[in-house]
């Protein structure tokens, strides 16, 4: 299987991939964030 490479980097930080929540309802607590890497 392959796989994609989706790493960026922001400011001189390094992420595997593009996700990244702001803070919002949506990062209110652990499951809200968990759900919405989840589903992408």
């Amino acid at each position: 299987m392959l796989t994609k490479d989706l790493s960026i980097t922001f400011c001189g930080v390094k992420f595997p991939n593009p996700f990244c929540l702001s803070s919002s309802p949506v990062g209110n607590c652990y499951e809200m964030c968990a759900k919405a890497y989840d589903t992408g």
